[in-house]
């Protein structure tokens, strides 16, 4: 059943033109410079055809927590199990921020500027610095607070994890886990890693020093009852700002 995601008032959408993708319970919004609703529905639809098509023949593929070894033809597919390996999670909790990435990689030969926003996880190249509002859903004074980084000359991947909000499986208790990197398949299943390892406030630290080995990450930010954890090359603004 289709849920209105009230997240999409967080993303700045002006002097963009926007198209909307649905496929089966998967839906997939995308920002550009450039109109693309001609192609955007079939770029979407492959990606999720080529995984549909591996939980089909590997079934543990949707369900298995931990990796999984399996062959495949499909760059996207080995994407996701060689993150999965790296963080020791299920392949699975990449799969919004792989098929977010590669469609994002296919856009950016059509457009300059793009933003693919997937269940809440985003891929985008975007000039200017960038604004990001996390919704915290369970701290008022927290849900106003931005995340701000200076413009960069590649893609980046902004993904997030919670106990509180969303439909992903969470081990952990943490109420946000947000993760930026170059490549969204390692924000999300990062985001989830990490998720997974806050259980109290005393975990952030740990968390945080976790995540920060990994090359290409660009910052982390973590909230669990009322505190912050925040690393990498980001500062914390105000509402003040439009996001993204």
């Amino acid at each position: 059943m289709y849920e209105e995601r009230f997240y999409r008032n967080y993303l700045n959408k002006e002097n963009f033109f926007s198209c909307r993708v649905m496929v089966n319970e998967a839906d997939v919004v995308i920002y550009s410079s450039r109109p693309l609703d001609n192609c955007a529905q079939e770029i979407i639809q492959k990606y999720y055809n080529q995984v549909a098509e591996i939980v089909e023949k590997y079934p543990a593929f949707a369900t298995s927590l931990s990796p999984l070894e399996i062959e495949t033809k499909y760059p996207l597919v080995k994407e996701m199990l060689a993150v999965s390996q790296l963080l020791d999670i299920g392949p699975l909790a990449t799969v919004a921020g792989a098929i977010a990435e590669f469609s994002g990689r296919e856009l950016l030969k059509q457009t300059p500027q793009f933003i693919v926003e997937n269940g809440g996880d985003i891929f985008l190249a975007k000039k200017g610095p960038i604004f990001i509002q996390p919704l915290v859903v369970t701290h008022n004074s927290l849900s106003r607070v931005v995340l701000v980084l200076e413009e960069r000359d590649y893609p980046l991947g902004i993904c997030s994890s919670s106990s509180t909000f969303g439909h992903s499986l969470s081990l952990g208790q943490a109420d946000l886990v947000t993760v930026v990197s170059r490549s969204a398949i390692l924000s999300d299943g990062l985001s989830t890693r990490l998720a997974n390892m806050v259980k109290a406030p005393c975990d952030i630290k740990k968390a945080l020093a976790y995540g920060r080995r990994f090359e290409g990450i660009e910052g982390i930010y973590i909230v669990k009852d009322s505190q912050i954890g925040l690393w990498g090359n980001m500062k914390i603004s105000s509402v003040s700002h439009e996001p993204l």
